[in-house]
């Protein structure tokens, strides 16, 4: 499927993200409102739910592809049933609230069957290493990394635009990907993601009238986390670059979990210390931050196209572009943090 066709594809998922969350903004309001409390990094309160949109325009674009017969029935029911399940569970959470574990047990189960379906030992290539096919243990891997995605990209869902601009920047990489690769459904995929996204992101960016919400996040996690998988049963390199994608959202949370655990704090409780928030409550606006990390998920597209064309030094680039972006995602936070140190008043307002 060509770009082209791609790009109708994100202006019909994003009409219908714009009209479907505008629609969706009156029942959020009156039962899904999200209070500000001591872990959060918004003074008022915001209906939430906005991302409803996106699970539903993954679900259709699935419904025209086998229409196109650009999808099996198989995969179609499979994709559509695990991202289905991990959208209820997240609404059912929120609306009855459920233990964690029994939402982890819903993403693995999801990501077991989604794995098992498209290939349980589909080999990924590692820049430098080469090719791994593991057998049994490249499911195993397959299967921690769809449900780890699908949890960081929750985490990450904490301040006005970052996870929509991430979004609808990652699905337009894989819509390019897809594209390139001849692949039909990353191409449509991505774009309804993009679509979806940009979308929502109308009614999310600074100041956010509408939160995206555990529904949206968990399944966007779920899909981008999935289409590596479905771009590596294409080609191996693909593997890796779906990581790069979706590097900025990978490399925050696992500093912030190292850093929680050296620091002895309860993994399962809310926090305001991963680095983006840490980045707002040092003085930088929302969009300045939702800015910066839509900046490094494009230089990441960047390095996954170059690293699946086999530009020149592409290898060392794929793997130093997450090491990188670590390094300066942490230098940026204890910039920031320092100069709020430095001209602090002695009563410890920010004296600018």
């Amino acid at each position: 499927m060509s770009a082209s066709a791609g790009a109708a594809v994100v202006l019909v998922a994003g009409l219908i993200g714009l009209f479907g969350v505008g629609a969706f903004h009156r029942y959020a309001h009156q039962r899904m409102l999200d209070l500000p409390g001591h872990r959060s990094l918004h003074a008022v309160a915001t209906p939430r739910g906005g991302g409803v949109v996106i699970p539903v325009c993954q679900l259709l674009a699935v419904a025209a592809m086998v229409g196109g017969g650009y999808l099996t029935w198989a995969l179609a029911l499979v994709y559509a049933s695990a991202l289905a399940l991990v959208a209820a569970v997240s609404w059912w959470d929120y609306r009855h609230g459920l233990p964690s574990l029994l939402r982890l047990a819903a993403h693995t189960l999801a990501a077991v069957v989604l794995v098992a379906t498209v290939g349980p030992n589909t080999a990924a290539e590692v820049p430098v290493v080469g090719r791994l096919t593991a057998g049994p243990l490249a499911s195993v891997a397959w299967v921690a990394w769809l449900v780890a995605f699908t949890n960081f990209f929750n985490f990450m869902d904490g301040s006005d635009g970052i996870a929509g601009l991430h979004g609808a920047v990652s699905g337009a990489v894989w819509l390019f990907l897809g594209a390139l690769t001849g692949s039909g459904e990353l191409t449509v995929l991505g774009a309804a993601l993009a679509g979806s996204c940009l979308g929502f992101l109308a009614h999310n960016w600074p100041p956010a009238r509408i939160f995206m919400g555990d529904v949206g996040s968990a399944s966007a996690g779920f899909c981008l986390g999935g289409f590596a998988l479905l771009g590596a049963a294409v080609d191996a390199r693909l593997a890796w670059a779906g990581g790069l994608v979706v590097a900025p959202f990978v490399v925050d949370p696992v500093l912030t979990l190292f850093a929680r655990m050296r620091r002895g704090e309860n993994l399962l409780e809310a926090h305001r210390s991963h680095l983006y928030q840490r980045m707002v409550l040092a003085g930088h606006s929302h969009r300045r931050v939702a800015l910066v990390y839509g900046a490094m998920t494009a230089m990441g597209g960047v390095a996954a196209w170059w690293w699946y064309i086999g530009g020149l030094g592409a290898a060392w680039v794929a793997l130093g572009y997450p090491v990188a972006l670590a390094l300066g995602l942490y230098a940026l936070v204890l910039r920031a943090e320092r100069w709020v140190s430095l001209t602090a008043a002695p009563d410890g307002t920010a004296s600018r």
